[in-house]
């Protein structure tokens, strides 16, 4: 992982308590929890005395590691949450709050250990879901603070920065009258960010922190770069390409890509890779931008990077659709709506 922060800056206060709140709202909230203080201290009394006769019962450990943490004794809940989860890995519920708990003590960096471990659980427990959300607010929240520090040094920052080889996707601009076709921009860059990952000798840095950057900088609203700006984009990314461009649908759907590729070692940008196609085509033009980024970077790709660059996830359009719009969402840090267009998405594909 990333060099995080370890120490919870204020911006996560706010976060933080919409957790809770959405913990609330998704129904995740225990209710064997007594909301009393005379009927939390008898539960905390029947509790120990399950523990007096096994220390290691992981219900008992979590339930009260979990009235420690609202009771907002968070060092004390972290302690009985860690041990709960040697003795039941499986239990989505234990670490969320685990998370919750070192999240609420100040540390961002373990909080985010525990939380990436989202993916190891069940789609089917709301759980996985609230960590997944606490795990992508945290990084952004990081990253956020990454980029002002680096924002702070700029005029430190030189080219013996920027690693060779790493390469920055930036949100592709919508250029045409059709807003049904708006939103495609932040699920074709993906598919280019994953494509490119597909190639060894090449870096992709992840959509979140370009996401990050663009917001420090107040690009939310026009995300393209050009040769004037991707200079800068480069050294405050450490990115040895900046790619950037536009797509458009007109006509009787026709579909059009422009993307350009900014060498941040080399001071230079390439020509224009166009690539125009039916909007039924619109994944095979896709592929073909790729093919051509990675050839004018000078890679010669093996069969099996061809391959899997080839490789389509959806031939339904309107699944796609559905896909970017839950992206958007995602960078907006609105997580309950993303996962409804992610879910619509799947049903459809």
């Amino acid at each position: 992982m990333d060099n995080f922060v370890k120490t919870l800056s204020r911006s996560y206060t706010g976060a933080l308590a919409s957790a809770l709140a959405l913990l609330i709202l998704a129904g995740c909230a225990t209710t064997d929890i007594p909301e009393s203080p005379d009927d939390r201290l008898e539960r905390i009394a029947e509790l120990q005395q399950r523990l007096t006769v096994n220390p290691n019962n992981p219900e008992a450990l979590r339930d009260l590691g979990i009235i420690y943490f609202q009771s907002s004794r968070f060092y004390l809940a972290d302690s009985l949450l860690t041990e709960s989860l040697k003795h039941e890995s499986r239990d989505a519920k234990t670490r969320f709050y685990l998370g919750m708990a070192q999240e609420s003590r100040g540390d961002t960096a373990e909080a985010l250990e525990t939380y990436i471990h989202y993916e190891d659980y069940s789609a089917l427990t709301p759980y996985r879901n609230l960590m997944q959300g606490r795990y992508h607010a945290l990084s952004q929240a990081v990253i956020s603070n990454q980029f002002q520090t680096l924002l702070a040094r700029e005029q430190e920052l030189t080219q013996n920065d920027i690693t060779e080889n790493s390469i920055a996707v930036f949100p592709l601009q919508y250029n045409a009258q059709n807003p049904e076709y708006a939103t495609l921009g932040p699920a074709l860059s993906e598919m280019i960010i994953i494509d490119l990952g597909q190639v060894g000798r090449l870096r992709p840095l992840e959509r979140i922190r370009i996401r990050a950057l663009l917001n420090e900088l107040e690009f939310a609203e026009s995300p393209m770069v050009d040769a004037s700006s991707a200079p800068r984009m480069g050294k405050l990314l450490s990115s040895n390409h900046i790619v950037s461009g536009s797509y458009g649908v007109s006509g009787e759907e026709n579909f059009r890509m422009d993307v350009a590729d900014y060498d941040a070692l080399k001071a230079e940008q390439s020509a224009t890779i166009s690539e125009s196609d039916e909007l039924a085509n619109i994944f095979k033009a896709q592929k073909q931008v790729v093919f051509a980024l990675v050839n004018e970077i000078g890679i010669e790709l093996t069969p099996l990077e061809r391959e899997r660059i080839e490789r389509v996830p959806t031939n339904n359009l309107q699944a796609f659709i559905l896909y970017s719009i839950g992206l958007e969402k995602e960078d907006a840090l609105d997580y309950r709506a993303a996962l409804v267009y992610y879910n619509q998405s799947s049903e459809l594909d």
